[in-house]
C-alpha cells in the first residue's frame, strides 16, 4: 500500500517462450522517494523477483528501527505465505551482522538436507529497517534436484586434510604494505595521492 504504479514493460523469452512482466513502483516520504521494482511471470502472476531503494538515512537516536531478529521473522512469514513447501526445506545460511547504520536487513536462506545446506537452491529477501517492508527478494530454487544419502561420508576435518593433501606449498615472499610516514618527502607525495 502506499505505493504508486510507474511503468510496466514484458519480456519474451524466444527460447523458452516465457513472458515476465517488470513492474515498477514509487512512494513519497519526507527523506526521499523509495522504489520497488518487481518482476513476476507475465502468464501467471507469480512473483519472480524484487528490488528497491529506500532514501538513506543515518540513525537517530529514540528513533524505531526494526531488529534483526524481527525483520528475519518478517522475511521468514513472507516466504511461508508465497513457497511454503520450499521454504520449509530451507534454514538460515546468511545473516546480517548486526551493523548499526543499515538500511535493510538481507537474510539468505538455503536449503538443507542430511545436515548438509545446498546454496545453490535458496531465497534471498530483504526488510527494510524503518517500516519492516519488504525490499528485496531473489528466488533460485531447483525443484527437481536429487540427493545421495548422507551414510557413509567422512568428517569436515578428513575431507579438508584430502583438499589440502592436493597442493603442493611453494615458499615465497610477499610485499606487505606499510603505514606511511607524512614527514619523509618522497611518502608525503604518496599520501597526497591518497595512498
Amino acid at each position: 500500500k502506499d505505493y504508486t504504479l510507474g511503468s510496466a514493460s514484458y519480456t519474451v523469452d524466444r527460447k523458452t517462450s516465457e513472458v515476465t512482466a517488470q513492474v515498477s513502483y514509487a512512494r513519497n516520504t519526507e527523506e526521499g522517494i523509495c522504489r520497488r521494482y518487481v518482476t513476476v511471470d507475465a502468464k501467471t502472476g507469480a512473483l519472480l523477483g524484487m528490488y528497491g531503494s529506500n532514501p538513506y538515512r543515518t540513525r537517530q537516536d529514540g528513533a524505531a528501527y526494526i531488529t534483526a531478529r524481527a525483520a528475519q521473522t518478517k522475511g521468514e512469514a513472507f516466504l511461508k505465505a508465497l513457497w511454503p513447501d520450499q521454504y520449509g526445506k530451507t534454514e538460515v545460511y546468511n545473516a546480517p551482522d548486526g551493523d548499526a547504520d543499515a538500511t535493510e536487513w538481507s537474510f539468505t536462506f538455503a536449503q538443507k538436507v542430511n545436515g548438509y545446506f545446498f546454496p545453490a537452491n535458496c531465497f534471498t529477501v530483504s526488510v527494510n529497517v524503518t517500516d519492516g517492508s519488504i525490499c528485496g527478494l531473489d528466488t533460485a530454487f531447483d525443484h527437481e534436484a536429487t540427493f545421495d544419502a548422507a551414510e557413509g561420508l567422512i568428517q569436515a576435518d578428513a575431507a579438508l586434510e584430502a583438499w589440502f593433501n592436493t597442493y603442493t606449498t611453494t615458499l615465497c615472499y610477499l610485499a606487505v604494505p606499510y603505514k606511511l610516514n607524512p614527514e619523509a618527502a618522497q611518502e608525503k607525495a604518496l599520501i597526497d595521492r591518497g595512498l
